[in-house]
């Protein structure tokens, strides 16, 4: 089985049409995993319809920071829930022993100094979060509130299935936001560029279950980057250019 693994389409910024890129993204594969930021929110709904129809494989997806702007955070998520490729808060095996299991992950602000915090573009774009970008205290709780509950949610369903581990012995973790730094980046981005929470989820679990191996996948930086956490837990983040969705790995399951 080849699985590939993409992120960060931001299919608003393409000239080639959806339904082609669709195409060109899946073929030869046996599924594709998306790690967010396929577009953006207002466009959402569209661009998800015409990926699913133009797809020769089944899709698997999570929502990233862009897939938020414009609309309602919630509203997203409710989008998304139409299509039977959204794997956040999901488990979904593959082969007997991998499995794929998803969350959307939000920046948590716990890294850097916060004063960088108002670099992102999704302070302005996010309707919730314009309201609060002067409210003093309040904008930082929902962050954060945002990606504890995600990573909650993550840490529930990995618990929850730890029956799966018996035969399982590969779970690849599909999200958007990094859950650990890249120390070559700048710690301009750290405030919002990582899900520190997510990372301490992703240890604390991979300690419980050494014997199988958690591989998570993300996007939002656009750079290639592969991380070590734990003898049993890695990170890959794959290149991306605005304009150039292509496919950043390809996974064989066989």
């Amino acid at each position: 089985m080849k699985l590939g693994i993409t992120g960060d389409l931001h299919l608003g910024h393409v000239e080639t049409p959806v339904g082609q890129v669709a195409k060109a993204l899946t073929a030869g594969l046996d599924g594709l995993v998306i790690c967010g930021d396929i577009s953006i929110g207002r466009q959402l709904e569209s661009h998800l319809g015409i990926l699913h129809k133009g797809a020769t494989c089944p899709l698997h997806f999570v929502l990233g920071n862009h897939d938020r702007w414009t609309i309602p955070y919630a509203d997203s998520h409710k989008i998304a829930q139409a299509y039977p490729g959204y794997l956040a808060g999901k488990i979904k095996k593959l082969t007997p022993e991998v499995c794929l299991v998803g969350a959307n992950g939000w920046f948590d602000a716990r890294l850097g100094n916060l004063r960088n915090l108002y670099g992102t573009n999704d302070l302005i774009k996010i309707p919730e979060l314009f309201k609060e970008l002067y409210v003093e205290g309040v904008l930082l709780d929902t962050l954060r509130n945002w990606a504890d509950t995600d990573a909650l949610e993550l840490k529930t369903l990995l618990l929850s299935n730890a029956a799966l581990y018996d035969t399982v012995k590969r779970v690849i973790v599909v999200t958007h936001y990094p859950p650990w730094h890249n120390e070559q980046d700048s710690p301009i981005y750290y405030p919002w560029s990582v899900s520190s929470v997510m990372g301490e989820v992703l240890e604390e679990v991979a300690a419980a279950w050494p014997d199988v191996q958690f591989d998570v996948m993300a996007g939002h930086t656009h750079q290639e980057w592969f991380y070590q956490a734990a003898p049993n837990l890695t990170l890959t983040t794959g290149r991306a250019e605005y304009g150039q969705p292509a496919v950043q790995r390809v996974l064989d399951l066989t």
